[in-house]
Order: structure tokens, then C-alpha cells, then sequence
């Protein structure tokens, strides 16, 4: 049954020839209906890129270390000013 089919669909001719446009126009209505990727797929797809994975990282790496100095510094100094006063009242 299946090898009847296949050959009668092998041998099927459509009855009106098809326009010498067509598949370009049915791959440019298909372009229009699809939506543009949003912000997060561009950035995403930035990332993928080397280039910018590097320089990603490299902001990660100098943010997140100044982050963590800020955060020690004012630890440190909120530990001596604990020394100082045990009693005051320092978050």
C-alpha cells in the first residue's frame, strides 16, 4: 500500500504550473508573520558570541571584586568601632 503511494505521489503533476516567484513569496510571507526576538534573545544571543562572554565576564569579575572590598572595608571598620564602644548600637 505504501509503495503504491509513493509512486503515485512520484508521479502526480500539478494541472496549473506554479509561478516562477512563488517559493520566494511563500518564504517572505512566513518572514513577516514571524515575530522579532525581544531583548532577552538578542542579549542572549550576544553572549554566545566569544567576544562579548569575555568582556561579560570580565565586568562580572572586576564588579563583583569591588563589591567584596566595599563590603570588607566597611566591615572592618564597623569591627573597630566595635572595639571602641561594645555598646554601640552598630549594624
Amino acid at each position: 500500500m505504501r509503495d503504491d503511494l509513493s509512486e503515485l505521489l512520484n508521479a502526480w503533476q500539478p494541472a496549473t504550473p506554479e509561478p516562477a516567484d512563488f517559493r520566494r513569496g511563500v518564504w517572505t510571507r512566513i518572514e513577516a508573520t514571524t515575530p522579532a526576538p525581544g531583548w532577552l534573545e538578542q542579549w542572549i544571543a550576544q553572549l554566545a558570541r566569544p567576544r562579548f562572554a569575555m568582556i561579560f565576564a570580565a565586568i562580572a569579575v572586576i564588579l563583583g571584586g569591588a563589591t567584596g572590598n566595599w563590603i570588607a572595608s566597611s566591615s572592618a571598620s564597623m569591627d573597630y568601632l566595635r572595639t571602641i564602644n561594645p555598646y554601640a548600637a552598630v549594624r
